[in-house]
């Protein structure tokens, strides 16, 4: 089937019923409406349960695969080996302030790399707190490795010449992860557009658990933010911390204290905000 991009009205209070249907959320706005991609079946399933919608895009692969190209050619987004080669530059013409490292593998095998920015990049200084900036953990939003290149090219080509840029680099410890789902990338460059997990073969002709939803607190809370289903866009994994992308996430963050992490998505236009498992706020919100 052809993918469909819709918005769907919800009129209704009960809006949990909607969010229990295993379906490829794009955007939530609660109480307001929902940005869906759906099949034709999805269609006919919503429309028996009396939920109505306008259709934002007929084919939404279609329009994908003429934004970004196939076959490789990402046009004006970077492909995986472009953001590599991008990196290795600036850290060559960087070397004071930048510092690049893989910090694990991909289950494909592939680096996940981090550039480190500050003012000694090779020193871990307590005195400076470390923020983290992450971005594609979803494989398909091909927009947010490229805030953190330009983010990244800000803070380099500013230094030194900017104040603001200067005192920030000086006395922080910027992380900066353009992809943290290599693998998915690199198969939405090459295969399909509209692939979201990363690549994991789950054994029983399916591949790919999401990476967002396979970190460890709270896993498996229930089955509506995440699924316990291998095909599921949402599926949670077969335990916490089961993919290697998200150990190395794990890792980084036992290995340094960030007082702030930012992961980008695409689309919603929202901040995010724990907790995500229920709709609630921290002890400390």
């Amino acid at each position: 089937h052809s993918l469909v991009g819709t918005r769907l009205r919800l009129c209704r209070e009960d809006v949990a019923e909607l969010y229990s249907y295993d379906l490829d959320f794009a955007t939530r706005h609660f109480k307001r409406y929902a940005d869906i991609v759906v099949t034709e079946d999805d269609k006919k399933f919503l429309e028996e349960r009396g939920f109505s919608y306008e259709v934002l895009d007929t084919d939404i692969t279609k329009t994908f695969r003429e934004t970004i190209g196939v076959d490789g050619d990402m046009g004006d987004y970077h492909t995986y080996n472009e953001m590599v080669d991008e990196m290795t530059t600036i850290n060559q013409n960087f070397p004071n302030i930048t510092k690049m490292t893989s910090i694990g593998q991909s289950i494909e095998g592939r680096e996940i790399w981090a550039m480190k920015v500050s003012d000694n990049p090779d020193q871990e200084d307590p005195n400076e707190p470390d923020l983290l900036y992450m971005a594609n953990m979803h494989a398909r939003e091909v927009m947010t490795p490229e805030v953190i290149l330009y983010f990244l090219n800000y803070l380099v080509t500013n230094y030194g010449s900017d104040p603001e840029v200067t005192e920030l680099v000086d006395n922080r410890e910027f992380w900066l992860i353009p992809t943290q789902n290599p693998d998915g990338h690199v198969y939405v460059e090459d295969v399909d557009v509209w692939w979201r997990k990363n690549r994991r073969n789950n054994g029983d002709g399916t591949y790919g658990v999401d990476l967002n939803r396979n970190y460890g607190y709270m896993w498996g809370y229930d089955d509506i933010g995440s699924s316990p289903f291998t095909s599921s866009q949402t599926y949670r994994g077969t335990g916490p911390f089961s993919e290697p992308e998200s150990q190395a996430i794990r890792q980084l963050c036992i290995n340094h204290h960030f007082v702030f992490q930012l992961s980008y998505h695409s689309y919603g236009r929202m901040w995010l905000f724990p907790w995500g498992y229920i709709a609630d706020n921290t002890p400390h919100h």
